[in-house]
């Protein structure tokens, strides 16, 4: 979770900056900030929002089912 993915990523040969990273979670800020496309999946209003006031810009957002 959160910046664990981050070291497992770079880990694994692919460290930041990411195209774009997906999450469902604003606990995977970490990932976001590795990316200029931050992208939320699934998430509510409350977390888009939460995400943009940390990332100081609002992140793209898309509904899967």
């Amino acid at each position: 979770m959160g910046e664990s993915k981050v070291a497992m990523l770079s880990e694994r040969g692919y460290p930041p900056p990411w195209a774009a990273a997906y999450s469902d979670s604003a606990s995977d800020l970490p990932l976001f900030a590795g990316t200029p496309r931050p992208v939320l999946v699934n998430a509510g209003e409350k977390t888009a929002e939460q995400v943009a006031r940390t990332l100081g810009r609002r992140p793209e957002t898309r509904t899967w089912r």
